[in-house]
């Protein structure tokens, strides 16, 4: 990771995916919170900024949700990205979930909107969904001195403007329902 980031390598997407091992289990993932920690402090170490995916699951409650802002917060993470546990079309857990599932229009099946039961009220689990991003995401002053250092073209900007917009509004996970 040191020599790639002498020759440039700035960020890294990890597939974080949960905050405890008992998730990363159900997810049947072969990983450890301990390592996805370690991989973390690695890359902070070289200067490496972090893209982290989670996994939010559709029965989590408020706390839940606190506990994931925590987490990131802990890790330092950059660029956080969460997606809704979804069982996708053609695969086992499809089949598995398939009579749970509230839906099968598959203009929802986008990980940003829930297919499964939610333990909350739909529209507060979708609050707490943006609450994610805005608990999480850069401040201005961390995206205007990546643009001055050249890490985020100042091109991108609107695009990125866009895209926070989007995600840290409750009301944009509501449409298409």
């Amino acid at each position: 990771i040191k020599k790639w980031a002498e020759i440039g390598l700035d960020s890294v997407l990890v597939g974080f995916e949960k905050r405890s091992d008992e998730e990363l289990a159900s997810l049947h993932k072969e990983n450890s919170v301990k390592d996805n920690e370690k991989a973390a402090q690695i890359l902070r170490d070289n200067g490496i900024s972090i893209w982290g995916m989670f996994i939010v699951d559709p029965q989590w409650t408020k706390p839940d949700f606190d506990a994931l802002i925590d987490y990131v917060h802990s890790l330092k993470i950059s660029f956080p990205t969460f997606t809704i546990l979804t069982p996708l079309p053609g695969t086992a857990f499809f089949q598995e979930k398939l009579k749970e599932l509230t839906t099968l229009n598959y203009e929802v099946f986008d990980l940003l909107h829930s297919v499964l039961p939610t333990k909350l009220p739909i529209e507060e689990f979708y609050s707490n969904m943006a609450r994610l991003y805005k608990s999480t995401t850069l401040d201005l002053y961390d995206v205007e001195q990546r643009v001055k250092s050249g890490r985020i073209p100042l091109s991108s900007l609107p695009r990125i403007r866009k895209i926070l917009r989007d995600v840290t509004n409750p009301q944009t996970y509501l449409r298409g329902l």
